[in-house]
């Protein structure tokens, strides 16, 4: 196990974090990963946002698979996720949707797809992060009665080839 290093957890605030804690998720990432910034955390945080964190990397990648980036993220290391839990490719496949879109004036643009994201997920990845930024900007834990919201709009695309290839993707993945 390893050794308290006499910090407190950036997330949580118990004292004794063990480990450090990469403050944005290193799976947004593709290798070669710059430095990421990180934060005492304690084992018990870390594991119990991994799921979280990584359901955000998928969310958050869903709107580039036109990008070759976002290309090969979705045909790397989410295809091999979605093989050891396909659960979670039917849940993400029966979350995208697509919605019309028009003009201020009631004018049809087309039609937008998009994922709708599971927002307490997504909110506690995104709470981490403004805590461990808070964390490295202050050197002190954020209050734990902070308050805070967000607003969860899934990645869209006007691409309709894109969109499709994603829903393909993550229906034909096994």
């Amino acid at each position: 196990m390893p050794r308290a290093t006499g910090e407190s957890c950036y997330i949580c605030g118990r004292p004794d974090a063990r480990t450090r804690d990469h403050i944005f998720p290193e799976q947004l990432f593709e290798p070669p990963r710059p430095q990421l910034l990180t934060a005492p955390a304690c084992e018990s945080c870390q594991r119990q946002l991994q799921p979280d964190e990584d359901y955000f990397r998928i969310f958050v990648a869903s709107g580039a698979y036109g990008d070759p980036v976002g290309q090969r993220m979705w045909d790397g290391p989410i295809a091999r996720s979605f093989d050891r839990r396909p659960a979670i490719r039917a849940r993400l496949a029966s979350a995208i949707t697509s919605q019309e879109l028009h003009s201020p004036g009631g004018v049809y643009l087309g039609e937008l797809t998009g994922l709708l994201g599971e927002r307490d997920r997504i909110a506690s990845v995104l709470r981490k992060m403004v805590r461990g930024l808070y964390r490295l900007e202050t050197g002190t834990n954020m209050p734990p009665d902070t308050r805070s919201s967000s607003t969860t709009t899934g990645p869209v695309t006007q691409s309709n080839r894109a969109s499709s290839t994603l829903l393909d993707r993550c229906q034909s993945m096994s």
